[in-house]
């Protein structure tokens, strides 16, 4: 099991993270790796644009990659609707959280006024497979 924490305090944590997960995969030889890239890359842009600051959590096991993403901002106002492609509250194309969603096998959000966490999980395959 791989357990990685990244704190994305800023766009240089973000491609930080971004370098090392891909690294990792790589290394691995997980198929999907553009996917799980996608992911957290949208939550680490989604945490630096509504939140300041939060963390990334990886955990990796032999047939599962769980990403949490956690930070103290003021929290999704209405989760249905920023499900919707097209929804945004900022002036971005509103598609991050309807594509994680899409590209997860499940994906859970716990929000309130003290910060939101959305915890993902996508099932490994592997090149070999």
């Amino acid at each position: 099991m791989i357990n990685e924490i990244f704190n994305i305090y800023n766009k240089v944590d973000h491609q930080f993270m971004i370098i090392k997960v891909t690294k990792l995969l790589r290394n691995l030889k997980i198929k999907d790796q553009d996917n799980i890239i996608i992911i957290i890359s949208e939550l680490s842009t989604n945490i630096l644009k509504y939140a300041n600051k939060g963390k990334i959590k990886l955990e990796l096991s032999n047939k599962l990659i769980k990403i949490i993403s956690l930070d103290d901002g003021d929290g999704i106002e209405n989760i249905e609707l920023a499900l919707k492609d097209g929804f945004t509250t900022s002036k971005s194309l509103g598609m991050g959280l309807p594509a994680i969603k899409r590209l997860s096998n499940r994906m859970e959000i716990k929000t309130s006024k003290k910060g939101t966490k959305i915890i993902v999980e996508l099932n490994l395959r592997y090149l070999s497979d």
